[in-house]
């Protein structure tokens, strides 16, 4: 409004009762549908008021954001993609990506070891609502394994021995595979 004027907000046409006498209104609660409220200005120094305007509130909804669907455990060094089977698309974001990173095909990849968020969120381009989901992901050193003395093999025989000692955590498997060299 001009100066020495005030905007009053009231919820009908003709109610008496004022919700706000400032610049900008915000409803409470939170709105969930559509809503008219009606706004007039006024002098500060006197009590005249202009025609109450109605203003029309629109309330949009969320676009619709699926499940991210990945592994919530990898490794530094290790990338995995990751998807999201929602109709609209989105953007992938990362909010550590000192542990995590992602890119804009959904392949995240772990950089250090620690936790972090990779979020998908899909903007309407009409609306500009945007609603959003997110998935964990727990970064873990690389396994290590050492090998200890190769053993000699003696034509004919079928087992071997190999002795190592590797550090484990949680589930870890290890595959030996052996070969001509």
């Amino acid at each position: 409004p001009d100066s020495g004027n005030e905007l009053r907000w009231y919820d009908s046409l003709t109610s008496t009762t004022l919700l706000a006498n400032t610049n900008t209104y915000t409803p409470t609660p939170s709105l969930t549908a559509t809503k008219t409220y009606y706004v007039a200005t006024a002098r500060t120094n006197c009590n005249a008021e202009s025609e109450r305007v109605p203003i029309i509130v629109t309330v949009n909804p969320l676009p619709t954001v699926s499940a991210i669907i990945g592994n919530a455990n990898i490794c530094v060094g290790v990338g995995y993609t990751f998807t999201n089977t929602s109709e609209d698309p989105g953007v992938w974001s990362t909010n550590n990506s000192s542990v995590a990173t992602v890119d804009g095909t959904g392949f995240v990849k772990g950089v250090s070891v620690g936790t972090a968020s990779i979020t998908y969120t899909i903007t309407n381009t009409t609306t500009h609502c945007s609603n959003s989901t997110s998935f964990t992901v727990d970064v873990s050193p690389l396994p290590t394994i050492s090998l200890g003395n190769i053993p000699a093999i003696c034509k004919g025989t079928t087992a071997a021995t190999l002795p190592y000692t590797a550090v484990s955590s949680g589930s870890l498997k290890y595959d030996i595979i052996w070969n001509t060299t």
